[in-house]
């Protein structure tokens, strides 16, 4: 018995060459996969009687002799069903396929590669040859696949060869009806739908008179058919190159197909694909789909440019200045930017000129350099670099505006609207409906689907659902913005629902609220809303708008606006992402500025040069997210805050809002962190006077967390963490700078600790009995009891928790003491008193002599 293997995905030339080799070798059978495509569904409808007892759906190993392997260049599928079965390794094996190569088969297969478009071609030639007889319903199995690989003999790989085996198969009666009949069936609703998902993302790019096409489709499982429908769409058919990827669950397929100007086989095999130059097919588990799109455009560019250089593309009409030039002394404000140079010429940055003009408006900066305004963490090309090199930093980076140097030197610059108009012209007329420029100029999207649903609990869920369908119906655009998005890609806990709204938010949340019955509240002044589910479910609305800060520290002036300029006003990238919530796009997340890119490089930046400047309170968030995620500034945006600090922009602050993020940074997990930051970037030193912190009271701060946690699992009882955490920082310091520092700040509640921190400082000393210590201790508040333990002396701390805890043990109780006969009256407590501080003296060891004692002194 011989056995031809089709494997998972195959097509109609994959059955159609096996049904060949069954009619050319006597005992030869099909071996379908589990799953099929549907084109070979119905071609098995059609001719049951033909193909089913060509068909076997278990292998007899002990029978078998041989084994076929037709149209396919994927190895590790056929390995996978060798082992299955258990097929002995010694059978003779015979591959044969119409594919590039078989670099990825073992030596021992024999393998016969032929040069036709479609595979069935070969065994036609063998069967015409070999004068074998077949009748019309054979004629028409074979035609599905000289149909199915060479598009109708509309793709270009199609040869003479190919046309000759349908001539002959014409002549033996081809019945046509049935044949159009089986390749206009193919395609199904769930086939279509994918079709029309990859209409919608398909970005055309027409670089150097060639039409590259990529798109995507997200589908729950790989559908086999899908590369055979892209000959029947004009806007797949007609480009020079296209590219798809089909991302299901766990893996990627990437289907290839070129008129030969692209070696598709060449781009998939970096993948481990296979194929031929003109139609390629590749899988990938567990990949990010950005980056293989990334990988393809390089890889297609470098086909494309071959040897062209970046210095060809350079824009040379630009202007510089040298970088200890003083704001107020700069010219050429005209230009979009200016190049800033040292002393001989060498490039050290670039300065945009409305950050200058919007700087000059400030008096307090007038007089800075712009050495100190230029960014200098950007991306530059060397003028010899290869241009296949640079387009994907190009398009991934937030960057526009890329100089180009010879030696060091700025000679020119590219910008993405540049790049694109030297290599990227624009398309033909009619394809203008479908022509992207480039996606990288447009928001970044990543499906998010699964990771929302598993971060919220279903209700939740529920509710984002029927919020879409409401907002669908007031034609609004609904999206969960803010920290909450961060966080769902970090995987950190966090239920503050922040939903904006492309519209009107306040008219949203009002008819969501009536059509479920829950609480509202609008506060039209900020264009928000509020509301709360049956469930206390808490759903905080905003219309989209923009801020515009009239001076520094100013609070901003608020109007409607786009998605795009909403997430713009946010402090950092970070927190400019958006996951679409309506019912068609949920769980897509939106990114317009990198944020996406920038937490998953731990790196903390701002939007715009102004940032810290306009709003010095993003100072203390910068620091605070960097400590809380363990990120890092960028080095743009370290310089800009350096500048915003150095300069004491903190003291145009409102000091509410001071408050507000002190009070946040000492209820942060990792505090500690923030508050070493903020010492680092001398953050502390400019908000309070003779601010030092050494080493010892880095200690002193390391010590309050721990206690803090000590007394909530041990006593069971939970301080105001920030009154501990401002005894740390300004115990040092004399009472009135301190109580200064605490007035301006709103932190009235911490003068009563401070009072008493102040007052037991010097008189808590390893002289005094544990008697003495607790007479001065009893009265104090939890926040000075947690701050003397980590502020005093380790021998005297242990000594204070070992009070501590002997308090807790309540030694002598009221009803002991009614025990022994006495009545309840105020001098019970004078009575414990006594007997509790006997016992911390060790004057009375244990509950017997204290009861002892209290008889003999007060029965």
């Amino acid at each position: 018995m011989q056995v031809v293997l089709l494997t998972e995905g195959s097509d109609l030339d994959s059955l159609s060459s096996a049904y060949a080799l069954t009619l050319l070798e006597k005992d030869t059978y099909i071996y379908l996969p589990h799953s099929y495509s549907n084109s070979i569904k119905i071609a098995l409808s059609f001719f049951k009687n033909k193909l089913n007892p060509k068909i076997i759906k278990n292998i007899d190993v002990k029978k078998l002799e041989k084994i076929f392997i037709v149209d396919t260049s994927s190895y590790e599928k056929i390995k996978q069903i060798l082992n299955e079965a258990n097929i002995n390794k010694s059978i003779e094996i015979t591959a044969i396929d119409h594919h590039k190569s078989f670099e990825n088969f073992p030596k021992d297969i024999k393998k016969i590669t032929v040069n036709y478009g479609a595979c069935t071609t070969y065994f036609i030639k063998q069967i015409e040859e070999k004068n074998i007889n077949i009748d019309k319903k054979d004629a028409t199995i074979l035609a599905l696949g000289l149909y199915e690989d060479t598009g109708s003999f509309r793709y270009s790989n199609t040869t003479y060869e190919d046309i000759k085996a349908l001539s002959f198969l014409v002549k033996k009666g081809i019945d046509f009806n049935i044949l159009n009949e089986i390749l206009s069936k193919r395609i199904d609703e769930k086939s279509l739908k994918v079709i029309n998902e990859l209409l919608e993302n398909l970005d055309i790019s027409y670089i150097e008179n060639t039409k590259i096409a990529i798109s995507k489709a997200f589908c729950n499982e790989y559908i086999p058919d899908i590369s055979q429908y892209l000959n029947l769409v004009k806007e797949f058919s007609s480009q020079d190159a296209l590219f798809i990827l089909i991302i299901s669950k766990n893996k990627i397929t990437i289907i290839g197909r070129s008129n030969g100007k692209i070696d598709v086989a060449s781009v998939l095999a970096v993948f481990g694909g296979g194929g031929h130059k003109n139609a390629a097919a590749a899988t990938i588990k567990n990949a990010d789909y950005e980056e293989i799109i990334d990988i393809i455009e390089t890889l297609v560019l470098k086909q494309i440019l071959k040897d062209r250089k970046v210095e060809d593309i350079a824009i040379k009409n630009f202007q510089v200045v040298e970088e200890n030039t003083s704001l107020n002394n700069i010219r050429n404000l005209d230009e979009p930017f200016l190049f800033v140079v040292d002393k001989e010429g060498i490039f050290k940055g670039i300065l945009f000129t409305k950050t200058v003009k919007n700087a000059l408006k400030h008096k307090d900066i007038k007089n800075l350099t712009a050495k100190e305004f230029s960014i200098d963490d950007i991306i530059v090309f060397d003028a010899n670099t290869p241009i296949y090199e640079v387009e994907t930093k190009v398009f991934s980076s937030n960057q526009d505006i890329f100089p180009v140097l010879k030696d060091k030197k700025p000679i020119g610059y590219i910008s993405k609207k540049s790049y694109i108009a030297s290599l990227h012209i624009s398309p033909f007329e009619e394809e203008k409906d479908i022509f992207k420029s480039r996606q990288r100029l447009f928001p970044k999207h990543y499906n998010l689907k699964h990771k929302v649903k598993k971060y919220f609990p279903e209700n939740i869920i529920d509710i984002f659902l029927q919020l879409g369908n409401t907002a669908k119906k007031l034609n609004m655009k609904i999206y969960l913005v803010g920290g909450i998005v961060r966080d769902i890609i970090l995987g950190r806990k966090n239920l503050d629902i922040d939903i904006l709204v492309e519209g009107d938010a306040i008219k949203l949340a009002y008819e969501f609220a009536k059509e479920n019955g829950f609480v509202f509240h609008k506060f039209e002044e900020f264009m928000t809303a509020q509301i709360k589910t049956k469930d206390n479910i808490k759903l905080d609305f905003a219309t989209a708008r923009k801020e515009i800060y009239e001076y520094p520290g100013a609070y901003p002036k608020v109007e409607k606006a786009t998605l795009r300029e909403d997430l713009f006003r946010r402090d950092f990238t970070i927190n400019t992402l958006a996951i679409d919530i309506t019912e068609e796009n949920f769980g897509i997340l939106l990114d317009y500025f990198y944020g996406y890119q920038d937490i998953r490089n731990k790196k903390i930046r701002v939007l715009h040069e102004l940032s810290f400047i306009e709003d010095p309170i993003r100072i203390f968030r910068a620091l605070r997210f960097a400590g809380r995620f363990g990120f890092k500034l960028g080095s743009h945006t370290e310089k800009l805050l350096k500048v915003a600090i150095q300069q004491n922009f903190i003291k145009v602050a409102p000091e509410g809002r001071i408050n507000l993020e002190l009070n946040l940074t000492f209820n942060e997990e990792n505090v500690i962190e923030i508050l070493f930051l903020m010492d680092e970037y001398k953050l502390l030193n400019h908000l309070i006077k003779y601010f030092v912190l050494n080493d010892f009271r880095k200690k002193v701060l390391e010590k309050i967390r721990d206690n803090i946690l000590y007394f909530e699992l041990i006593f069971n009882k939970k301080a105001d963490k920030s009154i501990i955490y401002l005894l740390g920082l300004l115990y040092h310091l004399p009472l009135e700078i301190a109580t200064e520092f605490l007035e301006k700040y709103y932190f009235e509640k911490a003068f009563k600790s401070f009072e008493e921190f102040y007052y037991l400082k010097d008189k808590i000393n390893e002289n005094l009995k544990n008697s003495e210590i607790y007479e001065y201790i009893k009265g104090i508040t939890l926040e000075t009891k947690i701050f003397l333990i980590s502020y005093l002396p380790e021998n005297l701390s242990k000594r204070i928790l070992d009070i501590l805890n002997k308090e807790k043990e309540k030694f002598i109780t009221g009803k002991d003491l009614i025990s022994l006969g006495l009545k309840p009256s105020p001098k019970f407590s004078k009575i414990q008193t006594e007997i509790f501080k006997k016992y911390l003296d060790n004057e009375i060891k244990d509950k017997k002599q204290a009861l002892e004692y209290i008889k003999q002194k007060f029965l």
